[in-house]
């Protein structure tokens, strides 16, 4: 028996709530009506595989639909709010979540999730925590976020490089790495006697580098790690666990469906089974596509949502006592840093001015790459379906430079080449990447090679 079709037995409840949540949802009303569909009669996977798949295309084309029809009634509307540019309140007084993603193929995704739903996903990751931790919860903690000043002050309304959650945690904005920006944050975590950490790999692994070279090893008394946002190495990992002494959770996740899975302490990726159904489907390119269905959404679920990665079922059983699947990624997103000329950056500088430019709508594109070619230069592709005049090219081109000398804070050359046709895929991950840098990284090539 297949493993989709186990696991599809064993949460066969949560199936039958989601898919009856679904009724609720425009977009897959319309799509049971029109592949004559009736959720009653799914009994089993045979049945389940018979809802077609939705993509991120669709779900672009059709986010309005998407929205739970009891919110549409009350006045909601999603495309006049992000065409005049809302402010916060009409999406809270909605009890909608909306994330700006780049898109896995570079084309920009906006997402809105119910806040029900949110919280129903971190209500099981922080049973997931507990396990690691009983008592993790109630200790202090750090959330690292890569954010860019401009975006903090203007889009976020922070001032400061820090600001609290809770009563037990602080988000850092932390956008750029040097000895004196580690140096604070060191002192920062100190200070707020924090146990435990939220972070992507890139940053922390450059943070551990700091720790280690400045002899700062065991003076932070950190109790649990957890990495998100990117794919995690075993150097990254490595490098993270001598920093700390304590072997980093990486959490498997995307904007739309949120956490699918999470590293044991074997280091294997073992599935949420609670907070999603995962099939991994063949292709005629002879690899498994990811494909989520989101159990934990109770107001706006997603159905067999292809989410753009691709992975394989762990054969052998994993040593650990955790039951759930074990899966394989063969193939995921890798970005760059940003090398400045005194600094390191998260490339995430770069995809904050894009989608600032996409508000701006200056004009239309659907698919964008940054290439930094020296310290001091940038090239910008896009894709678009009309290619715009002079005027607009120097207007987007001003933009940019712009908004990147605000965050890099020293003069930089742009350049603007825009095409219909498609930008390729990575041929080494197989997945988009959205920038390269031309220039060398120093602390990966130290602990890689």
């Amino acid at each position: 028996m297949k493993i989709e079709e186990k696991e599809f037995n064993k949460n066969i409840i949560n199936i039958k709530q989601m898919l009856a949540a679904s009724l609720n949802v425009p977009y897959y009303r319309s799509l049971y009506r029109k592949c004559n569909i009736d959720i009653a009669n799914i009994k089993n996977y045979e049945d389940f595989k018979k809802i077609p798949i939705t993509t991120k295309q669709d779900y672009r084309k059709n986010i309005s639909d998407f929205i739970n029809e009891d919110i549409l009634a009350a006045g909601f509307n999603l495309e006049e709010s992000l065409k005049k540019k809302f402010p916060r309140a009409y999406f809270k007084k909605h009890n909608i979540d909306l994330v700006m993603s780049s898109g896995s193929t570079g084309e920009p995704l906006t997402i809105a999730k119910h806040h029900r739903d949110s919280n129903n996903a971190f209500l099981l990751l922080n049973m997931h925590r507990k396990k690691k931790n009983d008592d993790i919860l109630n200790m202090p903690y750090i959330w690292i976020w890569p954010v860019n000043p401009i975006t903090r002050i203007e889009s976020i309304g922070c001032k400061n490089d820090f600001e609290q959650i809770n009563q037990y945690g602080n988000i850092y904005y932390l956008y750029k790495y040097n000895d004196m920006v580690f140096e604070k944050l060191f002192k920062f975590m100190l200070k707020e006697k924090v146990k435990w950490i939220i972070a992507a790999p890139s940053i922390l692994s450059y943070f551990s580098d700091y720790i280690i070279k400045n002899a700062k090893k065991n003076i932070l008394d950190i109790r649990y790690i957890e990495c998100q946002s990117e794919y995690m190495f075993d150097w990254q990992s490595q490098i993270i666990k001598e920093a700390f002494n304590i072997i980093p959770t990486n959490i498997y996740a995307t904007n739309e469906v949120q956490f699918i899975a999470s590293t044991c302490s074997k280091g294997k990726m073992h599935v949420f089974t609670k907070n999603v159904f995962v099939e991994l489907l063949e292709t005629d390119k002879n690899v498994k596509e990811v494909v989520i269905s989101t159990m934990c959404y109770k107001q706006m679920p997603l159905l067999r949502y292809k989410i753009g990665d691709c992975a394989d079922w762990e054969e052998n059983s994993c040593d650990c006592d955790n039951t759930t699947p074990v899966i394989n990624l063969k193939q995921y997103r890798l970005n760059d840093l940003v090398v400045g000329k005194n600094n390191y950056y998260e490339h995430w500088i770069t995809t904050d001015a894009m989608l600032a430019l996409q508000l701006k709508n200056i004009f239309e594109f659907s698919q964008y790459q940054i290439i930094q070619e020296k310290v001091d230069e940038f090239q910008f592709k896009f894709r678009s379906s009309e290619i715009p005049n002079y005027v607009i090219m120097e207007e987007v081109k001003v933009f940019l430079k712009n908004y990147l000398e605000r965050v890099l804070e020293y003069e930089i050359g742009i350049k603007i080449n825009i095409s219909k046709e498609q930008i390729p895929n990575d041929p080494i991950s197989g997945k988009f990447k959205f920038f390269y840098c031309k220039i060398k990284d120093k602390i990966k090539e130290e602990n890689v090679y």
